[in-house]
């Protein structure tokens, strides 16, 4: 990590965030490094979700690396609804079709949109 990516990573406030950029412009190393640094700062654990199980490999294996892995945790997305699910007792889709977002359908996921982002690295999403 350069020192821009690790000020980036710092300067990131609270709240969700959308790390985006072309490959090998330093999202995953941005999103360890934050997910580490808020680990040890936070007394509350850390999420990061993923749509890939290569990507989320990945950063599990790093959050192990830096000994916060018991802080961490690292899953898909699709896992974390089926946890969900399975948490709350509601039953998952069945058969075939996948169930839409629309309403009445027995899927539904609520979601909040991250905040802004003042950082000027490329890869940190500003929408």
């Amino acid at each position: 990590m350069d020192l821009h990516q690790e000020q980036v990573a710092r300067a990131l406030s609270e709240g969700h965030r959308i790390i985006r950029g072309v490959a090998g412009s330093g999202k995953t190393l941005i999103m360890a490094f934050r997910a580490e640094y808020l680990a040890r700062a936070a007394s509350k654990p850390v999420l990061i979700l993923c749509l890939a199980n290569g990507i989320a490999r990945r950063l599990e294996d790093a959050m192990q690396e830096r000994g916060v892995e018991d802080r961490v945790q690292v899953r898909t997305f699709h896992s974390w609804c089926y946890q969900m699910l399975k948490t709350y007792g509601i039953a998952g889709p069945t058969g075939p079709s996948i169930p839409t977002t629309t309403s009445g359908s027995p899927l539904s996921c609520v979601t909040s949109r991250p905040r802004r982002c003042s950082a000027t690295y490329p890869a940190v999403s500003k929408r």
